[in-house]
């Protein structure tokens, strides 16, 4: 049996992992959008081989923290849907059908409390990274939920859904929470060396 601080590291990992993946997905869905806006974007410098490295980055979460790493990465394309709920995709479901057969899958595959932990673990990333990125959301003629909601009432929602998710699982919260924090720095400290 591996010791405590090896399942912390290696989970923490594989969540590091899993948000760059998530981040590459993104970017390369949004090059347009972040080109008008002047936003960093990792997909313009890495060209056609974004969906790549995604995948490989995926993989290799995947290969440290399946349950984690995948409960994540589904309920990211949970909340990515939000914006385009009553949209029609190439399924020929709706946006929220869709949403609701990934994760039913994500429950059927990992459980469905692993699948809320993750949900709402996700929400609160998106609604605090909406807080961040309201000012050049709002130039770009983005609503975001910062936008929608208040910057306030946002950071409130972020706040109870990270409660709700660490009340949950909070043995899963912590890798969670370490493995994002890893990642979104990265993120970050990337798109200050770009600006700069």
């Amino acid at each position: 049996m591996w010791p405590p601080t090896y399942n912390l590291f290696t989970a923490s990992l594989a969540v590091s992992l899993c948000s760059l993946s998530v981040k590459l997905m993104d970017d390369h869905l949004d090059q347009e959008r972040d080109r008008c806006c002047g936003r960093a974007n990792l997909a313009e410098r890495l060209g056609a081989g974004t969906i790549a490295y995604a995948a490989m980055l995926l993989a290799l979460a995947a290969g440290l923290d399946t349950a984690l790493s995948l409960s994540l990465f589904l309920a990211s394309y949970v909340v990515g849907m939000f914006n385009d709920l009553s949209r029609i995709m190439p399924t020929r479901l709706s946006g929220w059908q869709e949403s609701a057969v990934v994760f039913a899958l994500g429950g059927f595959l990992f459980g469905f409390r692993i699948m809320l932990f993750a949900l709402l673990f996700i929400i609160a990333v998106q609604l605090f990274d909406d807080c961040i990125d309201s000012k050049t959301d709002r130039l770009c003629g983005q609503r975001n939920f910062a936008c929608r909601l208040g910057l306030a009432e946002c950071l409130l929602a972020g706040v109870a859904a990270l409660a709700g998710a660490c009340w949950l699982d909070e043995t899963l919260f912590v890798p969670a929470l370490i493995g994002t924090g890893l990642a979104y720095g990265g993120m970050l400290r990337y798109q200050g060396v770009k600006q700069g």
